[in-house]
């Protein structure tokens, strides 16, 4: 006597739940730690006045800083905006990338 495999049919509850994870996890709004953005802006202001005559310069320098920083142009963009949109976000995030800056000028690394 063969035996005889079939398929057995998915019930539509199983593929609605694969789906939901699917696109929830693809679709996924990634997340920007503030310290991430800080640490940026700060190094983009540095290589602003480091390289404020010789704009390749600056080009160049600020994708390193984004490569070194694990972040793109554009998710940073996007993470200063969604600080704007909320309430004394953006006033804490100058007063972080201020004290950063005022530390980095006390050990003397930049002037």
């Amino acid at each position: 006597m063969k035996r005889k495999f079939y398929l057995k049919r998915a019930s539509g509850n199983n593929f609605l739940l694969l789906l939901a994870v699917l696109v929830l996890t693809c679709c996924a709004e990634k997340k920007t730690p503030r310290e991430v953005l800080v640490k940026t802006y700060v190094e983009n202001i540095i290589a602003e006045e480091a390289y404020f005559n010789n704009a390749d310069s600056l080009r160049v320098h600020r994708e390193k800083i984004f490569k070194d920083n694990g972040i793109s142009r554009q998710l940073f963009l996007d993470g200063l905006k969604k600080l704007q949109s909320e309430p004394g976000a953006w006033d804490l995030f100058f007063k972080e990338a201020s004290d950063m800056l005022d530390s980095l000028r006390r050990a003397g690394k930049i002037s």
